[in-house]
This record gives C-alpha cells, sequence and structure tokens, in this order.
C-alpha cells in the first residue's frame, strides 16, 4: 500500500502505511516496510529517522547473506551506508560495510555491486560508475560482471558518468 500512494504522489500517506507495515511485525515484511520508509524519509530531507529506520532494518534480518529472507536487510545496509558516506561520516560507513559483508572479501565485491546498482536507480551515475570500478579493483569473482555493468553504463551514459564523475563522492575506500 505504501508504495502505491508513494507512486500516486502522497508520501504522507506512504509514511503512514509503511509505518502501520513495520509495526505489524511480519518477518519478511517489516524490513521491507522498514526500508522504503527510510528510504522516502532520505528523499525528504528527515536523514536522522532515514538513519533509524535502515537500522531497524538490518537489526531484522542478516545483510551479508543475500537470499530472499534477508535481502531487503542488506538493502537498507546498502542505503544507509550511502547515507553516512554522503554526509562524509566516513568511519559510520565503514562500520555498515564492515557489518553487511562480515569482512569477507566476496560479499563486499558484492555490496559494492549492489550499492551501483542502487546508485543508478538514484540517478548518481558517477557514484555507481566508482562502485563498479570499486568492485573491479577488488578482483573478485563478480569483477567481470562489474566491468560488463561500467561499461555498459557508460556505453549509455557517458557524457553524463564523466560529468558526474568529477561531483560524485567516491564510496568508502577499500581496505585491500
Amino acid at each position: 500500500m505504501g508504495n502505491l500512494l508513494k507512486r500516486c504522489g502522497d508520501d504522507n500517506g506512504a509514511c503512514s502505511a509503511f509505518r502501520r507495515a513495520a509495526a505489524y511485525g511480519h518477518p519478511a515484511w517489516t524490513p521491507r516496510a522498514l526500508t522504503d520508509l527510510g528510504e522516502l524519509l532520505e528523499q525528504h530531507g528527515d536523514l536522522g529517522d532515514a538513519a533509524k529506520s535502515y537500522e531497524q532494518a538490518i537489526a531484522l534480518g542478516d545483510p551479508s547473506n543475500n537470499d530472499g529472507a534477508n535481502i531487503w536487510s542488506r538493502q537498507a545496509a546498502i542505503r544507509l551506508e550511502i547515507l553516512f558516506s554522503r554526509r562524509g561520516w566516513t568511519e559510520a560507513a565503514q562500520k555498515v560495510l564492515m557489518h553487511a559483508t562480515k569482512e569477507d572479501p566476496d560479499n563486499r565485491a558484492r555490496f559494492v555491486v549492489d550499492r551501483a546498482h542502487t546508485l543508478i536507480k538514484r540517478g548518481d551515475l558517477g557514484g555507481a560508475a566508482a562502485a563498479f570500478r570499486e568492485a573491479i579493483s577488488l578482483g573478485r569473482e563478480n569483477a567481470p560482471q562489474a566491468a560488463f555493468s561500467l561499461n555498459r553504463l557508460i556505453r549509455e551514459h557517458g557524457d553524463l558518468v564523466a560529468a558526474h564523475d568529477d561531483e560524485a563522492e567516491p564510496g568508502p575506500a577499500s581496505d585491500e
């Protein structure tokens, strides 16, 4: 219901619907409702409550696991890490990244690619390109996928990627 209200332009109604869904406590739908609520709050500049909503969604699952049961916890972790990075809160962003990946290099590479796709959805093509480059530099099993996605992004939006590259804030620095 919340997403329908959001698409219809009723953000207040959407927030209420997401809060009701989260309060219901369903193990699969509560993390999604909290993630969607956090994203809407973030879009309206309510970064503190957005972060709290993301943190609640993360706590309800295992963001290091990218399976169906934990996908919304992982999405919340990606969004929280992006929010912290954009605010310049590098240490907080690193903590989210470490928690969400359990410091596993393969999981980190998958998380970075997921971050890139989230940034594309938000229109941050420069940030997405930087995330794909980070994933490639990690040299893990998904590096070819990241290279293909970066190539496609540049091929389809080269001018926009180049324009955003100079403005985009990089994601958290790699430990490797």
